[in-house]
């Protein structure tokens, strides 16, 4: 019986550690019940894993008062960094974080663990947990208020302020000016000859988004050139590419199109922009030039290999892991970091034709 025990906590411990590779010291470890209900094991299970990960210096045992971590595990994989992210659906925050973790395990020095947020209704603050050597958090795409600017500026370890939003704050942090993906867009557009435009917009209309279309529109009624709003209104959770067609379809089922090239926001829309073009004959982009913000991979599956405007996931993820390393090395300085989208020219933007101007 004894050794059946002894085997079964040799195997509860291999499940244990991966929990303690990311605790620093005096971090409580999960009670003995909750052990027992997650793992499926009885009491003496538990018991003798514990008394194991003990005896190898990984946990402290205070009796009557609980288990702790000894940050032994934590220590050799590098700082801890909270990476405090909003709850939002996107292809591009989910290969943002795959390039932290890539990061982590090229280089060392740092790890991450994830801490999520409800970017409407939650406090950023309540991301923000003092167990760490460092946190980051990207900003919700609204103006942060009074208190979550003097919790930010309270907060006891070094952070990183991940914006979209120009927030001027007296902290590290990395500014991703996405405002510049419509200026540029809008700049190409033209440059290419065209003279009437759409913007669709197909995601929630936060303050990132409106500054992206705000931004192009400008450039565009500055170059005196027209430019038709088509807005999905699209709420968080509602599937982009549907809505895109759904949306676009009535301004491409017509005898003449309204307009000779299409900004997308954003680039996941893009299956659904192109089906509307499918059923309404309209080619690309032949009759019409289309261009998404984003970061399509240059090998998406479409007829025509589209171009994008945006802040490559792997640059910023490198931008964020280098800037924390900079700033657990020096503790006191303020870091500031300026990224800038940049446009990814491929085949589906063509001057317009000569019946189209």
């Amino acid at each position: 019986m004894r050794e059946k025990i002894e085997i079964q906590a040799k195997r509860l411990c291999g499940k244990l550690i991966p929990l303690l590779e990311n605790m620093p010291e005096d971090s409580l470890f999960p009670s003995t019940r909750r052990i027992q209900e997650e793992y499926s094991v009885n009491r003496r299970v538990v018991f003798a894993a514990l008394h194991r990960l003990e005896k190898e210096n990984l946990i402290r045992i205070v009796p009557r008062g609980g288990v702790y971590s000894t940050g032994t595990l934590c220590r050799s994989r590098g700082a801890l960094v909270h990476l405090c992210l909003p709850e939002y659906p996107s292809k591009w925050l989910s290969a943002f974080i795959q390039g932290m973790e890539d990061f982590s395990r090229r280089r060392g020095g740092v790890h991450f663990q994830k801490r999520m947020y409800h970017y409407e209704t939650n406090s950023i603050i309540s991301a923000l947990k003092a167990d760490c050597d460092a946190a980051a958090i990207l900003a919700p795409s609204r103006n942060i208020t009074r208190e979550e600017f003097r919790g930010l500026l309270d907060y006891s370890r070094p952070l990183l302020f991940i914006s979209k939003n120009f927030e001027s704050l007296p902290l590290s942090s990395i500014v991703m000016n996405d405002h510049m993906c419509g200026v540029y867009a809008a700049e190409y557009l033209l440059n290419r000859g065209h003279r009437r435009f759409g913007v669709l917009i197909c995601e929630p209309c936060l303050n990132g988004i409106a500054m992206i279309a705000d931004s192009f529109v400008h450039v565009v009624e500055n170059a005196g050139a027209s430019c038709v709003i088509i807005d999905s209104r699209m709420e968080c959770g509602e599937f982009s590419p549907q809505m895109a067609f759904e949306t676009l379809l009535p301004h491409l089922d017509r005898p003449k199109l309204e307009f000779t090239a299409l900004f997308v926001i954003n680039d996941t829309a893009a299956p659904g922009v192109l089906r509307a073009c499918r059923e309404t004959n309209w080619s690309i982009p032949e009759d019409l030039s289309l261009l998404c913000s984003g970061e399509l991979p240059d090998d998406a599956e479409f007829p025509t290999p589209l171009t994008t405007v945006g802040i490559s996931s792997t640059e910023m993820a490198a931008a964020v892991s280098e800037t924390l390393l900079d700033m657990i090395e020096n503790p006191n300085r303020v870091f500031h970091v300026n990224l800038t989208p940049r446009l990814y020219e491929r085949n589906s933007v063509q001057p317009p034709a000569l019946t189209c101007t």
